[in-house]
């Protein structure tokens, strides 16, 4: 097969590399890192890694069954999934010598006898814990489990392999050769801890399970390995599916700059091979440039917005990662930035195009429900109650079967509320799960904690990365970027000739210079990139793919790294079809296409503005004034008898309002009756227009609702009265006390106003949209009784001043927010 088997995304993204002035530098560059050879540093010795690794493990024996550390809903372990360790000795040329564990969980195929090879999944990092993310992948890859069996395991030294490699001083040059020493003095050689000798154990696991051949899926490290599989144990591979390629022949670090580089500026360049795009905005990548140089050169930012700078220029394409259609907007945010036009850039930056904030992932593990709910107990404790029971709680056994002792301790220390939640948790962990929650509050375990690579990482990095990068080659690669903010804030070349001293010092030499040849082969190869992945680069898979005769390359434009995790969806439907037939053209309908907007859209206008209710129906509508405020898929503002709240979707001019909620308490008949007829038409909102200030929507019943944008006070010397509070951080606020006010005035650096009974005052500092309030004390001792609540609200109020972090003016509301998207505080100020 051809390499030019793309997607459409991936032809056009091929033809356009060279559109645009400067650009033909990179090719240039390109060409001449296709052909460069690798500079390492003088190699210590190295134990010989013979050409072949032989498959030494044959046999059912080999595998120590093993408790799983997940549980997967409505399956039974032993029945649908088994885990355990395959033995296999820790130097090839050494059989009987030390044996390593490697963990692995098999999840079978949900249909009898399909006679299809399983599919083995080889995890990023190196170190990340395919096993740990069992639980999170099975679901996406139900597709490809109807038929065949999958296989995941964990490299050897890293997640619930053993040893776990944990020398925690191995990347301090000073203390990592003493560590090496000590994982020595263990029996454990870090040097036979590479990709080659992961590669042996992974068909090592697939003759000892029973099959003759697999089909692959590596992400990230992942790619590199299954690649020295193709190479070392053709035999056991069918095919192969690389998510984020990294080939072994990669030069990374040399390569690094230019693939950020590349990711950084493909949207602008893809517009300018793109005819609507480039007619509306002609040259889009060089613009780019131009831009970043221009406020690189002046130091400075924008005069609209004094927060952008060349740096948020550079970093656009953070914002709208793994999102098609914020990608979409960057050539026009550009454009309008270029003319000195904020308004589509702050509208991306503050996430109103972002909606509703999505839903918390659901917990993977027992232990992630259990600590937090744990935790909200400890802290209605005092601080020496809380310490005890911590202690106490890590001091239960580790080997406890059935949870029994855990359940025991839940039920006799803790409130009936909290026990019966936690137990119904307790019930159904894992022995790993289980011990994890004790090593959460202070048992010495050690256990995978799956938030950091290892040790292992370090050490094949120091064979098989760092001592092959040319520190020249860095530098040169890095002088060709056009734009100095481009470039990392440090040197480089510098770091990586460190790092080379480093992994020497620690006795670590470089692999064979074999080990970096490319891997030659006809197998069927899928290679699935992110345009915007920074971290393994798609032109990384440009290169790889050079010496595979048999390649597909599909290109996603608008996402990242390891696209199996932000779109596995269709990532799943284009492997489904080409494991079905490696040799026939893929099912790629899934791969979004960008289509890029060329005017500002209505969401751009729509929210960040305070709007008032001037007219309804032709009539004037009554006091206190009718307001709205759109933002991040919230709508909310002030009716006829207080704060309402509600959510919003807009799609194209169409604007569909749900959820209206409101307070109409002590609240007269007529005007609980004119915020329910305003909530009325509101929610029965169909389509909208605005133009300048002025914003017409048109209900479903023909109804016509006419809003002013209002002009947003100062917020110094502005008299700001509290109408919404949260009542804890996180939380809608919802209206204040009735018959309370509750005032803020900010003048100087100096905060002051009245809390409903007594003072208060502080001081502030402003940088930018950041507020920071300190010294904040309150003046007098009143201890009202009335209004009712009055006191508890006064506490509330200074507690969350002391949390503001940053502000937001919209017309006459004051927004004060803490680290969360909900505002802690809503003031607002009276008419002139």
């Amino acid at each position: 097969m051809d390499d030019n088997q793309h997607t459409p995304g991936v032809a056009r993204a091929t033809r356009r590399r060279c559109v645009h002035i400067g650009w033909w530098i990179g090719c240039v560059v390109l060409l001449a890192l296709a052909a460069c050879q690798p500079s390492p540093v003088t190699p210590l010795p190295a134990p010989p890694l013979p050409a072949t690794v032989s498959i030494v493990i044959g046999h059912p024996s080999a595998i120590t069954p093993a408790a799983c550390p997940f549980t997967l809903p409505g399956e039974v372990e032993g029945e649908e999934y088994v885990c355990g360790l395959l033995r296999v000795p820790q130097l090839r040329d050494d059989p009987a010598g030390m044996q390593l564990g490697i963990f692995f969980a098999q999840l079978k195929a949900t249909l009898p006898d399909t006679g299809q090879p399983p599919l083995l999944f080889l995890a990023g990092g190196p170190g990340a814990s395919g096993v740990y993310d069992v639980p999170l992948l099975a679901p996406t890859l139900t597709p490809l489990r109807r038929t065949r069996d999958l296989i995941f395991f964990d490299i050897r030294g890293a997640g619930f392999s053993q040893p776990r490699l944990d020398c925690a001083a191995l990347g301090d040059p000073a203390a990592g050769a003493p560590c090496m020493a000590a994982l020595r003095a263990r029996g454990i050689e870090p040097l036979a801890f590479n990709t080659t000798y992961n590669a042996a154990d992974a068909a090592d696991l697939l003759t000892a399970l029973g099959y003759t051949q697999a089909d692959l899926l590596g992400v990230s490290y992942g790619t590199r390995l299954a690649l020295e599989m193709v190479r070392r144990q053709p035999q056991v591979v069918r095919s192969v599916v690389l998510d984020s390629v990294v080939a072994p022949e990669t030069l990374s670090y040399e390569l690094q700059a230019l693939g950020d580089y590349e990711a950084r500026l493909w949207p602008f360049a893809d517009c300018e091979a793109t005819p609507p795009c480039s007619d509306r905005f002609g040259a889009m990548a060089g613009r780019f440039l131009a831009l970043i140089n221009r406020l690189d050169d002046a130091n400075g930012a924008l005069a609209a917005d004094p927060t952008i700078n060349a740096a948020s220029v550079y970093n656009l394409t953070t914002l709208t990662l793994n999102r098609p259609d914020l990608l979409a907007l960057l050539p026009l945010i550009v454009d309008e930035l270029d003319r000195g036009v904020v308004t589509t850039y702050q509208a991306l930056r503050d996430g109103e195009f972002s909606g509703n904030a999505p839903a918390s992932p659901p917990a993977l593990y027992a232990f992630e429900e259990f600590i937090p709910q744990f935790d909200a107990y400890l802290r209605t404790l005092t601080p020496i109650a809380a310490d005890d029971l911590r202690a106490r709680l890590a001091a239960l056994p580790t080997d406890d079967p059935a949870n029994a002792a855990l359940r025991a301790f839940i039920t006799a220390s803790l409130p009936a509320p909290f026990a019966a939640k936690l137990d119904a948790i307790a019930a159904h962990m894992t022995p790993y799960e289980h011990n994890r929650v004790l090593a959460a509050y202070g048992a010495d375990l050690s256990l995978y904690q799956h938030d950091g690579l290892g040790d292992v990482k370090t050490i094949i990095d120091c064979q098989e990365e760092i001592p092959f990068a040319n520190p020249d080659t860095v530098r040169s690669n890095q002088a060709v970027i056009p734009a100095p903010s481009l470039l990392p804030p440090y040197d480089f070349a510098a770091t990586v000739r460190s790092q080379q001293r480093a992994c020497l010092e620690q006795g670590i030499p470089p692999a064979s210079p074999a080990f970096k040849a490319a891997v030659v082969s006809d197998k069927p190869v899928l290679m699935l990139s992110g345009a915007q992945d920074t971290v393994t680069p798609a032109l990384w898979a440009e290169l790889a793919a050079a010496s595979l005769r048999n390649v597909h390359r599909v290109l996603f434009p608008a996402y990242g790294h390891a696209l199996l995790y932000h779109d596995g969806e269709c990532v799943v439907s284009i492997i489904a079809s080409f494991l079905d037939a490696p040799t026939q053209p893929l099912a790629v309908a899934c791969v979004p296409t960008i289509i890029y907007a060329t005017e500002p859209p209505l969401l751009t206008a729509l929210t960040g503005r305070m709007w008032r209710l001037q007219g309804w129906a032709g009539a004037e509508a009554g006091a206190p004034p009718v307001t709205a405020f759109f933002s991040r898929g919230q709508v909310g503002g002030s009716a006829s008898c207080g704060a309402y709240s509600g959510e919003f979707t807009l799609t194209g001019d169409h604007l569909t309002v749900t959820q209206l909620a409101a307070d109409a308490t002590g609240c007269t008949e007529a005007a609980a009756a004119l915020q329910q007829a305003f909530l009325n038409a509101l929610g029965a909102a169909q389509t909208i227009y605005i133009r300048g200030s002025r914003m017409l929507l048109t209900t479903q019943t023909g109804e016509i609702l006419v809003f002013i944008a209002e002009r947003d006070r100062p917020l110094p010397q502005t008299v700001w009265t509290l109408i919404a509070a949260a009542p804890n951080v996180g939380a809608a606020p919802i209206p204040v006390a009735p018959d309370s006010t509750v005032t803020a005035r900010f003048d100087a650096g100096e905060l002051r106003g009245g809390l409903g009974c007594n003072l208060y005052e502080a001081t502030y500092t402003l940088d930018h949209d950041r507020l920071s309030i300190a010294d904040l004390r309150r003046i007098g001792e009143e201890n009202c009784a009335q209004p009712a609540g009055v006191m508890a609200q006064e506490e509330a109020v200074l507690a969350l001043l002391g949390a503001v972090r940053r502000y937001r003016v919209a017309g006459r509301e004051l927004l004060l927010y803490g680290d969360a998207a909900q505002p802690l505080l809503v003031f607002y100020a009276a008419a002139e």
